[in-house]
């Protein structure tokens, strides 16, 4: 079977990157002697930003593999009335899925974009930019 990275893996990933890059700030940002009344947040923040991102990067492979199911059930034979029926009712399955998983890549990639509010606020002035990258990269993944 022939992979293909479609839409939604490229979304999972855009929104992976932005989290490492919240991650990144948040990085440094902890153990500044300037932002340590920030320093708690930004730990959290830094948390959640790692959990997305892991989440978004399974993503990926997820929606890989609804697109393979969706070919694999075109695939199927058409030959007969029984044949029909299962290749019928696959591929509704297998749009499912595939609608399930993108919908879950833009819930995930959009959890990461209250991450950048309170560290655009408060994090490291040298890599506010690097927020503001971030908060891009979510409104790219989330269409």
């Amino acid at each position: 079977m022939v992979r293909a990275e479609g839409g939604g893996s490229v979304a999972a990933l855009t929104g992976a990157q932005a989290a490492a890059l919240v991650t990144m700030v948040c990085d440094l940002t902890i153990g500044k002697k300037a932002y340590a009344a920030f320093e708690d947040e930004a730990r959290a923040l830094r948390e959640q930003a790692e959990a997305r991102r892991a989440e978004l990067q399974e993503y990926i492979q997820a929606d890989i593999a609804a697109f393979d199911q969706i070919m694999a059930a075109y695939k199927l034979p058409k030959g007969s009335e029984a044949e029909l029926a299962a290749r019928k009712a696959a591929v509704q399955q297998a749009t499912r899925v595939a609608t399930e998983v993108p919908l879950a890549i833009a819930q995930a990639a959009r959890a990461v974009l209250p991450l950048c509010v309170p560290l655009a606020r408060h994090g490291s002035r040298t890599a506010v930019s690097d927020v503001g990258a971030a908060a891009l990269a979510v409104r790219a993944a989330v269409p």
